[in-house]
């Protein structure tokens, strides 16, 4: 491996660091918002909500920043909007200052996520699976020690803004770093039927279900679990935050014990296996309830390779305007991400968060169903 292609892969690990401590901690403030805002689980669910619909607008348009201006400029206006976003927190004195937000701070996030998942799968080397997964390995292990650490400071009586605060100091540190290095370039169109051909593909459109329910059930672990076990078992939300931060660490785990098996087993099926395993865990575990607690952080491990195998299978499936695809389908994918909190906050206003949880296992059965229609070659992509 060259230089400049492990300096960028140090560089994605180090981009992904900074995306966990703003994405993942989310979780670990939903009681003080909730205390300090008098809001309903609606509105929690909103809030993750529209954080995901920012998302799915700002990946296209990250797509088209990074072919037209290239991947320098996508990462500064990544970092700037988050930065903007932080210091508009200051001056949040309501639950809709709040909810606005998230909404930048999740625009900004978008920008970052899309160069990382973009850059590692264009470069010329061996076996970018391997490497995608340890870069979102980066992911599991900081979001894991932010939410433990989180949530025991702020059981101290710091306010929960300062946390973010913090974050700018690295966030201008990545503008910095950004500067340096230099970025692969995107193909501006790599189909002759022109910009609108891939909007006509089926397996586009299957593959947003795919990632919409999969990232439904991530997210869904790692913004309620805390809310579940504090609500549902009157456990203290710092010992609540230690036990959603085992499903980031389990993760993490399973990411690098994981990687080594997609070097020898078809990716496909190694995503197949491990996500049955994690429906298992996670239906039998809220199935059990207080005794079942250990299998939901623990069902990480399955869930773990899972995200970034299957946006490099995404270049097996999809040939023509590959890194557009990625952009559409990691977009798009907020969408059913938006419906799905919004019906875990409905559900869990009207029958308790027990019941609202086992929405969890239900998006992965839909997940693990639509993506067998692709390993099996069902729904595949046309070519004229």
């Amino acid at each position: 491996m060259k230089e400049r292609e492990r300096r960028l892969i140090y560089l994605s690990f180090f981009f992904m660091c900074l995306f966990a401590v703003t994405d993942s901690t989310r979780g670990v403030f939903i009681p003080f918002i909730k205390a300090g805002y008098q809001v309903t689980d609606t509105q929690l669910g909103l809030i993750s909500s529209l954080s995901s619909l920012s998302f799915m607008v700002s990946m296209p348009i990250a797509a088209f920043v990074a072919e037209r201006f290239g991947y320098r400029s996508l990462l500064r206006g990544a970092f700037i909007v988050q930065i903007a976003s932080i210091v508009l927190l200051k001056f949040a004195s309501s639950y809709l200052f709040i909810l606005f937000f998230y909404i930048v701070l999740s625009t900004g996030g978008a920008l970052m996520l899309y160069a990382i998942n973009t850059i590692i799968p264009q470069l010329p080397i061996k076996n970018p699976a391997y490497y995608m997964n340890w870069t979102h390995c980066m992911y599991g292990i900081v979001a894991s020690s932010s939410t433990v650490l989180l949530g025991w400071v702020l059981q101290t009586g710091i306010e929960w803004k300062f946390m973010y605060y913090v974050t700018v100091v690295f966030m201008v540190l990545g503008l910095v770093v950004n500067s340096r290095n230099e970025y692969p370039q995107i193909p501006k169109n790599e189909s002759k039927g022109g910009n609108h051909a891939l909007l006509k593909q089926p397996i586009l459109y299957v593959y947003i279900i795919i990632f919409g329910f999969f990232v439904s059930a991530e997210s869904g672990m790692i913004v309620w679990s805390i809310y579940y076990l504090h609500q549902a078992f009157q456990i203290d939300t710092g010992v609540a935050s230690i036990a959603a931060a085992g499903f980031l660490i389990s993760i993490s785990i399973g990411r690098m014990i994981g990687s080594r098996f997609l070097e020898r087993y078809n990716h496909f099926r190694m995503i197949q296996f491990t996500q049955f395993i994690a429906i298992l865990m996670v239906f039998v575990g809220l199935l059990l309830g207080r005794k079942g607690i250990l299998l939901l952080p623990l069902s990480g491990l399955f869930f773990s390779i899972n995200y970034p195998t299957m946006l490099v299978s995404i270049s097996y499936v999809i040939k023509n305007q590959t890194q557009r695809a990625v952009g559409y389908i990691t977009g798009f994918t907020g969408s059913i991400v938006f419906v799905m909190h919004i019906f875990i906050g409905k559900i869990s206003d009207q029958f308790g968060i027990r019941v609202a949880m086992f929405l969890i296992p239900f998006s992965l059965v839909i997940c693990l169903i639509f993506l067998t229609l692709v390993q099996k070659g069902i729904i595949h992509e046309k070519i004229d």
